[in-house]
């Protein structure tokens, strides 16, 4: 056995399974902020006979449309991913769409949804965009402070 051999310079002996336990934390972290919804609106029932539903997280928007009982369809999008969210009203509804970077030609769409709860998902997914742009850390902060700070950040120069 050759007892000549040393580490290369400029690097740090390394605990085994040390480097294995901080990506552990690092996912369970990710994990538990990725259960945890901000926000979460249904379309209205008689517009939309099976209801498609919106739901907002810490690092993604969930889309889920149902077309016929038991059948979904279910899309996410990454917020790091978003590149707009536009909400288009009417007298009563409204719509929103999704524009993401990898298909700006053809955004998803969410119809017959209550004015207020599409005004909502726009500003906290705003906020939540503006977030990721400054690299804050949001993942420690409860939802119930987190929300209302994402809609204030969100709404600013509206």
């Amino acid at each position: 056995m050759n007892n000549n051999i040393r580490p290369l310079e400029g690097h740090q002996n390394v605990v085994p399974g040390a480097q294995t336990q901080e990506e552990v934390r690092k996912l369970d972290k990710s994990v538990s902020a990725s259960e945890d919804s901000l926000v979460s609106v249904s379309t209205v029932f008689p517009f939309e006979l099976f209801p498609d539903k919106v739901i907002v997280d810490s690092t993604k928007v969930t889309i889920i449309k149902q077309s016929f009982f038991y059948v979904y369809h279910t899309e996410s999008i990454l917020i790091k991913d978003l590149v707009t969210v536009v909400v288009e009203t009417s007298l009563f509804f409204a719509a929103v769409r999704f524009v993401d970077r990898f298909f700006a030609d053809n955004p998803t769409s969410v119809h017959y949804l209550w004015k207020e709860d599409a005004e909502r998902i726009r500003t906290v997914i705003h906020g939540l965009m503006v977030a990721s742009d400054q690299n804050i850390e949001i993942k420690d902060v409860p939802s119930s402070t987190l929300v209302p700070k994402l809609e204030q950040i969100g709404s600013t120069g509206n």
